[in-house]
């Protein structure tokens, strides 16, 4: 029983309440305190975790941009060649230049059976074919010798076994340009 008049009564609850407020409100403060206290190493890691992770992404960036330089540069190397190539071949005559070339040479007594052609800077073609005498075949070599478009006539020694209808093979290297 409490036998305080009602106006102290008023005055006891309201220091009641004020006393329970207060020691809510500290409560409140030091677990707020102790929460942010507990965060701060976790603050710690994940900050440096993100900077760790932000220099390895630019060291990666780095070397890909160095890798890529040199990708870059293979390819430029390569279709530099491939142009050196494609240029040399249009500086090159063209396969019927060189028949042309080859055909203009007077050949009595002399079929020509088969040709093949191997064109570029020094082209290459391989004449096959039969001559009637041994006369005929050294005439028509040393005629295709003096052409100013062929560098080198080879026959081997061979082809003048026999003394008529002689089966021949010449190989002729030069630029064959008329």
């Amino acid at each position: 029983m409490n036998l305080l008049p009602i106006s102290r009564k008023k005055i006891l609850t309201k220091l009641y309440l004020t006393r329970v407020g207060v020691v809510s409100a500290l409560m409140l403060s030091a677990v707020l305190v102790i929460h942010l206290v507990l965060m701060v190493p976790a603050y710690v890691v994940t900050n440096e975790e993100v900077s760790v992770r932000e220099h390895t992404l630019r060291g990666l960036g780095e070397k890909l941009a160095g890798s890529e330089d040199k990708q870059v540069s293979v390819r430029v190397n390569a279709l530099t060649e491939k142009v050196t190539k494609l240029a040399g071949s249009a500086r090159a005559h063209t396969t019927s230049d060189a028949l042309r070339a080859i055909l203009l040479v007077p050949h009595p007594g002399v079929r020509i059976t088969g040709l093949s052609f191997t064109p570029g800077v020094s082209g290459k073609m391989i004449l096959v074919g039969t001559a009637t005498t041994r006369e005929t075949l050294r005439s028509y070599v040393a005629t295709l010798g003096t052409l100013p478009y062929v560098s080198n006539v080879d026959l081997p020694i061979s082809a003048y076994a026999k003394e008529s209808n002689i089966e021949f093979s010449i190989v002729l290297t030069g630029t064959f340009a008329l």
